[in-house]
């Protein structure tokens, strides 16, 4: 009888304290502060969470059934990796190896802070994951040979398209090599990214084996 009557008890507690974590939408402060709600809905400047309003410029994340939101100095931008390193951006491509953009892009760890996704950033917030940062100045190097490539070729092409003008429009081989240089160049800018991405995924994945 005791226990039965200890446990109609405490039902309305347990049944309290589970309404009241129910709601998966937040709204996360400049100042750290978290608050839960049942619904965020984001209408101009102002966000309601349930019946309460709040200043967008207090705001540093949201979520709500639209997704997971980080303000940036682009504004708010989606989620697209989730994990210890959550990895934002202001592209609609859904996949995040194409989607991650060092100029458009931005991440967070655990909701810390918002910076860009930067290798000088990266490296300093990433440097206890050996896989990590080998993936990261794999991205340095590549990001180096191809500006290089590229800065040649159009050193390149513009020295014999002068030299094209100076011979009445005869174009010379060399036009063409510098045609391939800055095309090789741009693809391997376009590749170097996707070892940002390969950092992030490798951090994030190190720390679910940990768990």
């Amino acid at each position: 009888m005791l226990k039965l009557l200890l446990i109609f008890i405490l039902i309305p507690f347990i049944g309290f304290s589970q309404s009241e974590h129910k709601g998966t939408d937040f709204i996360i402060f400049n100042n750290g502060e978290k608050l839960y709600g049942n619904q965020v809905l984001k209408k101009g400047r102002v966000l309601f969470l349930d019946e309460k309003s709040y200043e967008l410029n207090t705001v540093m994340f949201y979520q709500n059934y639209k997704g997971n939101f980080a303000k940036t100095s682009f504004g708010f931008q989606n989620r697209i990796i989730e994990g210890k390193v959550s990895f934002y951006s202001s592209s609609f491509v859904i996949n995040p190896n194409k989607a991650l953009n060092p100029f458009t892009s931005w991440y967070t760890m655990d909701y810390s802070f918002v910076k860009r996704t930067s290798y000088s950033n990266l490296r300093v917030d990433l440097k206890d994951n050996v896989s990590s940062m080998k993936y990261l100045y794999t991205y340095r190097n590549l990001n180096i040979l191809g500006w290089g490539l590229t800065g040649a070729g159009v050193g390149i092409t513009m020295y014999s398209l002068r030299q094209a003008f100076d011979q009445s429009f005869y174009i010379p081989n060399t036009f063409y090599a510098g045609v391939a240089a800055i095309l090789s160049g741009g693809i391997i800018l376009q590749i170097a990214p996707r070892k940002m991405f390969k950092a992030i995924q490798a951090y994030n994945n190190s720390r679910k084996s940990k768990l």
